[in-house]
């Protein structure tokens, strides 16, 4: 159990708010948590959920607020100090901000995590001093990730981690250069899944590709998805308890010249899912795979193309294996069906508590 102390410069304060989203889930991991935020009419009347220390003793966060820190950490000595930065803050803001993090490490010896909710603000001296000194640096998704790893304030020593309330990884992108950085090549699956049980023997299936060298992903297209984000958490619990987590990237919101960007791409394009003469297959396979890529498809589809293809392609034939959804079910899921919200919750939690914990072991 460890003091979380969240700091959140936020004018309004809901339900829905990320801050709230995971101070709720560190509180039923058993930690501490207290917030600071501004204090304003909306923010007063806001309902905090139990247990929550709520505290808003700002309104313009500026400098001579400082002591007021003081105040608000007085008897909590916290471990962990986790700053939501939000690129929009005001200019009055910095000053305080900058003096922030040297004040908890040499006071209370704390870890800190800096938060980027959006994309990487304009470099200021607030920002650098928390790039420099934080021990967790949190984004939203893995292409700001890359962008702010590269960034000459960030250390060797730190720890990188994507999350959000739509669950971490799920990437809107509309550049996949980023890729290339990622991944040497990747496995990219035809179409949208539909199911979980779907995304799973897809995996399984390409395992060896995976498996077989560690600069070679695969990229899922989770769109049309069913089950919402209840199915996407037990799909990402599945990804990281298999050690798939870093080699499958999750996309959706795809746009006809992104797919296509992203098949051009690709060292292996996957069709098996999509019976045995998908419509339009011939079409892409003919004119937007090139004579380096392969085409991973059933024995059916191989015999299909074999005979119907304008030109010689390369294929590679493979068997959808079935999943154990039954088993992965029952390890992630109790007795009781869970609405949405509490399973995404509960995948927050745990993500969240284990880089708490890494960044608290490291002296």
């Amino acid at each position: 159990m460890a003091n979380l102390l969240y700091i959140c410069p936020n004018q309004k304060l809901t339900d829905n708010s990320l801050c709230i989203e995971l101070a709720s889930a560190m509180l039923s991991c058993s930690h501490n948590v207290r917030l600071l935020t501004t204090y304003t009419a909306d923010n007063e009347d806001f309902e905090t959920p139990r247990k929550l220390q709520y505290l808003m003793p700002f309104k313009k966060w500026s400098v001579v607020e400082m002591p007021k820190i003081f105040l608000s950490t007085h008897g909590f000595a916290p471990d962990v100090v986790h700053f939501f930065l939000n690129s929009s803050e005001a200019a009055s803001m910095k000053p305080l901000l900058m003096s922030l993090p040297s004040y908890f490490k040499s006071l209370y010896g704390a870890k800190l995590v800096l938060h980027l909710e959006n994309s990487i603000p304009r470099r200021s001296m607030a920002f650098s001093q928390w790039m420099h000194q934080a021990d967790l640096v949190i984004t939203q998704d893995h292409f700001q990730l890359l962008k702010a790893s590269a960034l000459f304030e960030s250390s060797p020593s730190q720890t990188f981690m994507t999350l959000s309330s739509e669950l971490a990884g799920s990437l809107v992108s509309h550049d996949f250069e980023w890729l290339e950085s990622w991944f040497d090549n990747y496995v990219y699956v035809a179409g949208s899944i539909t199911s979980v049980d779907e995304a799973i023997a897809i995996i399984k299936s390409c395992e060896y590709l995976l498996k077989g060298t560690e600069t070679r992903g695969m990229v899922l297209n989770i769109e049309n998805m069913k089950g919402g984000l209840s199915a996407e958490t037990l799909l990402r619990a599945f990804l990281q308890d298999n050690f798939f987590d870093r080699s499958v990237c999750l996309v959706r919101s795809l746009n006809q010249k992104q797919n296509i960007e992203l098949i051009q791409s690709c060292s292996h394009y996957f069709i098996a899912h999509l019976g045995v003469e998908p419509s339009h297959m011939n079409l892409a396979l003919d004119t937007v795979l090139n004579s380096q890529q392969i085409a991973v498809c059933t024995a059916q589809q191989a015999y299909f193309i074999r005979n119907t293809a304008n030109r010689s392609l390369k294929l590679q034939e493979c068997k959808l294996g079935r999943p154990l959804i039954d088993e992965i079910h029952q390890v992630y899921l109790t007795e009781n069906e869970q609405p949405e919200q509490a399973v995404t919750s509960f995948d927050l939690a745990n993500r969240l508590n284990r880089a708490y914990q890494q960044i608290l072991g490291t002296s």
